[in-house]
């Protein structure tokens, strides 16, 4: 049984194992950017995807009118019924290029998100292509895996096959954008009968 003269000695040893392990980065007592994964398709993912994207719950807090605890429970699934704020969701997306919040609640209501930004479109067709149809190759690979084993999905193996499709729309997308671009080149033409564009 312990003494209570002990505790202070233990008390001590523990504080000097957590300062050895921060100095030799061993662990780190300051930022807390690590998380555990949450499965794919669930609106803490998509708040953690949101929350990597701005550099961590450091990085993001400065951003937003929300504390570091405060995000951390919103990509927690442990804190069932607690959701991030629209305006919160707005005001971090604005800042990124990728909109996870806004997807995955767009997957949720059966939807789909494309990014019409009014930046100019690219016209590497060839890229287009060879990006939509890789990822096209990569759902059919991730089903075939997924039915070789058991001849079903699980429900593991459908958040893959999810993500899978969510980059096969992203790519279909930046292809539609280009492709509607280029027709609306016609309607730019000068009185020349010569593309603007």
């Amino acid at each position: 049984m312990l003494h209570a003269s002990r505790f202070p000695i233990i008390w001590c040893i523990v504080s000097l194992l957590f300062l050895h392990l921060e100095t030799t980065g061993g662990i780190s007592m300051g930022e807390t950017r690590s998380r555990t994964p949450q499965p794919y398709g669930t609106v803490y993912e998509a708040v953690g995807e949101l929350i990597d994207l701005l550099g961590g719950l450091e990085a993001a807090a400065s951003l937003c009118s929300r504390s570091k605890s405060s995000l951390h429970t919103y990509m927690d699934r442990n804190s069932p019924g607690i959701s991030a704020p629209i305006h919160v969701v707005l005001e971090l997306e604005a800042l990124c290029d990728k909109k996870p919040v806004t997807a995955f609640m767009a997957a949720r209501a059966n939807l789909a998100v494309i990014d019409l930004k009014s930046a100019a479109p690219n016209y590497d067709w060839l890229n287009h292509i060879s990006q939509v149809s890789k990822e096209f190759a990569d759902i059919v690979h991730e089903t075939s895996k997924a039915l070789s084993n058991q001849g079903d999905i699980d429900p593991v193996e459908a958040a893959n096959i999810l993500r899978e499709i969510d980059e096969h729309m992203d790519a279909l997308g930046k292809l539609r954008k280009a492709i509607e671009a280029r027709r609306q080149d016609v309607d730019r033409r000068d009185a020349s009968g010569q593309s603007v564009a």
